[in-house]
């Protein structure tokens, strides 16, 4: 295996994050980290569309994925690869109703390549989460449900507001509350 360098991504992980609220310890190894990196490689070398739904909107997804599985205990592992390819089989920008269907299809053919570390539950959650992400409120898994906001905090990137009432997981409902109320206060308190 070619010598990585750490992303600042996971540089960011083993550095700063430590522990999750209940003492889990949410740290990724050097391992999942070469994982998440190639994963990211192949999405960017197949990536057809602009930066709408590419690589900036996949890394704020990955960042906000970390900053709920402190809070949420998901598995930060599947929250980054999710990141990655949950949005990487669209076909356009716009009302693309199929592409978690494709990329949960993704996760099945990288199965026994990219993904062959993955643990059974593991790649069902990814697979579901993808599958899911536009469709489903939330499955009460906190992993998949924390993917599920880590994808949604990032709508405001397209003018959407965040509502409490379409998030997934409790610290993403307090997220977008907290979001809603400096959005009102920028607008009607100056």
């Amino acid at each position: 295996m070619k010598k990585r360098q750490i992303t600042s991504l996971c540089f960011f992980k083993r550095k700063q994050i430590k522990k999750s609220k209940n003492g889990t310890n949410i740290q990724l190894n050097d391992l999942q980290c070469a994982i998440i990196e190639d994963v990211k490689e192949y999405v960017l070398s197949h990536w057809k569309l602009n930066d709408l739904h590419g690589l900036p909107h996949w890394q704020n997804v990955a960042k906000n994925g970390l900053m709920l599985a402190k809070e949420t205990n998901a598995n930060p592992f599947v929250t980054q690869l999710f990141a990655y390819l949950h949005d990487s089989c669209r076909i356009d920008d716009g009302a693309d109703f199929e592409h978690g269907e494709r990329a949960s299809e993704l996760v099945s053919k990288l199965k026994d390549t990219l993904l062959k570390s993955l643990s059974s539950q593991e790649h069902k959650q990814l697979y579901l989460a993808c599958k899911y992400h536009t469709t489903e409120l939330r499955l009460n898994d906190a992993t998949i449900d924390t993917c599920f906001d880590a994808d949604r905090l990032d709508l405001v990137r397209l003018g959407i507001l965040l509502n409490p009432e379409r998030m997934a997981t409790k610290t993403g409902c307090q997220l977008a509350e907290e979001y809603s109320m400096t959005q009102i206060n920028k607008r009607y308190i100056k």
